[in-house]
C-alpha cells in the first residue's frame, strides 16, 4: 500500500463491525461526516467491484474507493472496499419477525432483484453473484431493494478454457442454503444466481427454508400465487439447462405473468369484501336479536 493509499484509508474513522461480521466496519469520513461500510476481502474478485464502482448500478450499494493492500512480494493480500451504507432491514430479519411475505410484494422484491442482475449477468462476461440469500437482500423502509455482500461475486469468461470458471468449488459451503444438500458444488455462472432466486421466492411465499427437510412445501392455495410456481419450479431444477438462462430471462417471465396476476388478485377482493360485509352484518344482527330478548325479559319480570 502506497502513502496515497494509506492517506485515503485514514479518511475513515472505524465506527463499529457490521453485524458479526469482523471483517466489515462502520466507518465516518472524516471530513464530509458521511457514514459508509468497510469490507476487508481476502478471497475477491477485484473486476466485480471494479465493474459496479464504473456502472453504479440501482439496487447496489455504491462503492466509494477500492484500496489494495499488497503483502510479500508486492502480491495482493486484502481488498479493502469503502462503499454506500444502506439502511433497512435483511430479508431474514423480515422473514423471522414477520413470517412469509404477501405475494404481490414478493413478487415486487423478485422483479427489482432480477432488475439489479440484469446488468451483470448481460454481458460478454457475465458477474455472478453466489450468495443471493436473505442476509443479502436489505429492504429500506420504502420497499426498496438492495442486493449486497458481493464478497464472493466472480466474473466468468465463458470461453475461458480455466476449469475454475466451470467448477465454483468455494460455492461448496453455501450449498446447504439451496436445496439441502441436493446439490454438493454449484458451478459458477448465471443459473447459479437464478437457483437461487427461486428458492428465495418460494422462502418468501412460503416462509420455509429450501434448508428445511421439506423445502418444497406447497405454496399458498391461490390461482394468483399458483400461477408463480412454475416459474419457481423452473428455476430450481436440479439441471442447470433447464432453468432461465439469467435474469434477464427470469424477469420477462416475471412481468410477463403480471397482468394476470393483478386480474386475479382484483377478481379476489370483491369476494374477500363481500364475506367481510356478511359476517359483519351477521354479528349486528346477533347483537340486536340479544339486546331484544334482554329489553324483552326486563319489561315482563317478575312474572305476574
Amino acid at each position: 500500500m502506497d502513502q496515497s493509499e494509506i492517506t485515503r484509508l485514514n479518511l475513515y474513522r472505524d465506527l463499529t463491525n457490521v453485524g458479526d461480521d469482523m471483517n466489515a466496519h462502520l466507518v465516518q469520513h472524516v471530513e464530509n461526516g458521511k457514514t459508509y461500510v468497510k469490507k476487508e476481502l481476502r478471497n475477491y474478485d477485484r473486476s466485480v467491484f471494479e465493474y459496479i464502482r464504473m456502472r453504479d448500478i440501482a439496487g447496489i450499494p455504491h462503492i466509494v474507493d477500492i484500496i489494495e493492500n499488497f503483502g510479500e512480494g508486492r502480491r495482493p493480500d486484502v481488498l479493502i472496499v469503502i462503499e454506500e451504507y444502506i439502511a433497512g432491514s435483511t430479508l431474514r430479519e423480515v422473514l423471522d419477525a414477520y413470517g412469509p411475505v404477501k405475494p404481490d410484494i414478493a413478487l415486487d422484491y423478485m422483479i427489482q432483484l432480477c432488475e439489479i442482475l440484469k446488468p451483470l449477468h448481460d454481458r460478454k462476461r457475465p458477474i455472478v453473484h453466489c450468495r443471493i440469500t436473505p442476509e443479502n437482500v436489505m429492504i429500506t423502509q420504502n420497499g426498496r431493494l438492495y442486493l449486497i455482500n458481493f464478497d464472493a461475486a466472480r466474473e466468468i469468461d465463458p470461453d475461458s478454457p480455466d476449469p475454475s470458471y466451470k467448477t465454483g468449488t468455494s460455492m461448496k459451503s453455501h450449498s446447504a442454503y439451496i436445496a439441502s444438500g441436493q446439490f454438493e458444488y454449484l458451478p459458477v455462472e448465471p443459473q447459479t444466481d437464478i437457483l437461487e432466486c427461486g428458492s428465495l421466492f418460494r422462502e418468501m411465499i412460503s416462509g420455509v427454508s429450501p434448508a428445511s427437510p421439506t423445502p418444497r412445501v406447497p405454496i399458498l392455495d391461490r390461482p394468483e400465487v399458483e400461477i408463480l410456481e412454475p416459474i419457481i419450479q423452473k428455476c430450481t431444477e436440479t439441471e442447470p439447462s433447464r432453468r432461465y438462462a439469467d435474469a434477464v430471462e427470469l424477469l420477462a417471465a416475471l412481468e410477463e405473468n403480471v397482468p394476470e396476476f393483478r386480474r386475479l388478485i382484483a377478481s379476489r377482493t370483491p369476494t374477500s369484501r363481500k364475506k367481510m360485509f356478511m359476517t359483519f352484518l351477521t354479528a349486528l344482527l346477533f347483537i340486536a336479536a340479544v339486546v331484544i330478548l334482554i329489553l324483552f325479559f326486563a319489561d315482563n319480570w317478575p312474572p305476574m
